[in-house]
């Protein structure tokens, strides 16, 4: 029974560790990295992001969103800014999960 329960506790911890569950801040804040989407699938982008219907799906840093409303269950706080140059990473919104994925790896240690 003990080694269930243990088995179990750490199940729980190794998917919520990969998971890529992100909540869209209303404001710049500490803590929360800004991002940018372009339009075009071109050399600024950091990472090709194809956003999930289910939080199950989005799973490790693969570029694979799934966008909350709850702050407090989600992995990682994002806020949209207008402009690239205030971005800490540009994104380009992928209609295809296969497609997603880091262009610029450097910036991956953001969502570790």
């Amino acid at each position: 029974m003990k080694t269930l329960f243990l088995s179990l506790i750490m199940l729980t911890i190794s998917s919520a560790a990969f998971s890529q569950s992100m909540y869209v801040s209303k404001s710049e804040k500490k803590g929360v990295v800004n991002v940018y989407v372009s339009e075009y699938d071109n050399g600024s982008v950091d990472l090709r992001v194809y956003k999930e219907d289910y939080e199950s799906k989005a799973k490790g840093n693969e570029g694979r969103w799934y966008l909350s409303d709850d702050a407090y269950n989600s992995d990682f706080s994002i806020h949209f800014v207008d402009s690239k140059y205030d971005a800490d990473l540009v994104i380009y919104y992928e209609s295809s999960s296969y497609n997603a994925g880091w262009k610029n790896t450097d910036k991956s240690s953001l969502f570790d």
